[in-house]
């Protein structure tokens, strides 16, 4: 048996329909208008448990990605989309000033050894990816392509639609819970 086997097959197919998008929005969108940032974190990590996680062991099975790195990547992504939708109405700084709370409860669910990553934020990893992948000027799609490539996924055979099926979920419910947040009126 060769070192290289396990890149041989294609991984299998994470089996993302519209009803688990609807699950995923619908935890979001339950939080209501005002959430606190424990509500949120607790939402967040029972959205990626028991909605992104489970169509994706196979797949994190199969492809032998390390499953501290795929949950921090999916906690990026949501963090990466909530910024996003407030950085569309107050800039960048703005946007990471709001979700430095959320961040940091989130930052409780990161593996030690993922901790480092995870504190450099969405915005390196945004910009990394916008310059880097070249053929999109979508930075959703762009900075999911590199966080396939950090997860060593990209060039397997159904690695990179794997990861964009889970990763695109957890990125839409970031961006419903900044649009809450954006609503809220500040003092």
């Amino acid at each position: 048996m060769s070192l290289f086997n396990r890149w041989k097959g294609r991984l299998p197919v994470v089996s993302v329909t519209s009803e688990t998008r609807d699950q995923v929005s619908d935890r979001i969108t339950a939080l209501g208008a005002s959430p606190t940032t424990e509500q949120t974190v607790e939402a967040v990590v029972n959205m990626v448990d028991e909605i992104l996680r489970p169509p994706s062991m196979e797949f994190i099975a199969a492809s032998k990605v390390n499953e501290a790195e795929f949950n921090m990547f999916l906690y990026m992504s949501f963090w990466a989309g909530c910024a996003g939708a407030l950085a569309e109405a107050s800039g960048w700084e703005k946007a990471m000033e709001r979700t430095e709370a959320l961040s940091l409860g989130l930052r409780e669910y990161v593996a030690f050894g993922q901790r480092e990553y995870y504190d450099r934020g969405p915005i390196p990893l945004i910009q990394y990816a916008q310059a880097s992948v070249s053929g999109t000027t979508d930075a959703v799609d762009a900075t999911l392509a590199v966080m396939a490539q950090f997860l060593c996924v990209a060039e397997r055979k159904g690695g990179m639609e794997g990861w964009h099926r889970v990763g695109i979920l957890a990125w839409m419910a970031g961006e419903l819970a900044g649009e809450a947040m954006s609503a809220e009126v500040l003092p």
